[in-house]
């Protein structure tokens, strides 16, 4: 199986939870349909996708309400951003 890294979801009141990124492409939102379930209405039903090839990482805003920051920055509604690790990435508000 492939592994191409960790996702680690910091919640507002303490607890952390850790997420195996194993799937070329990992769908991240409310909707028990995704990969990575956050269940809180500041997340979108389909929020981001997390995407991964063999030369490069990125993250997708799937059009979501509130948002989707990279260390700070806003993301555009379906514009990838490059990602190269450790980045914090903000969704919902």
């Amino acid at each position: 199986m492939t592994f191409y890294g960790r996702v680690d979801v910091h919640w507002p009141d303490g607890p952390i939870e850790s997420y195996r990124l194993n799937k070329a492409t990992i769908a991240v939102g409310r909707s028990t349909g995704n990969d990575i379930v956050l269940d809180t209405t500041a997340v979108s039903r389909y929020h981001i996708a997390l995407n991964f090839d063999s030369q490069q990482a990125s993250v997708e805003d799937l059009e979501s309400v509130n948002g989707t920051y990279v260390d700070g920055v806003q993301l555009a509604a379906h514009q990838p951003r490059g990602l190269k690790g450790g980045e914090e990435i903000q969704i919902g508000d």
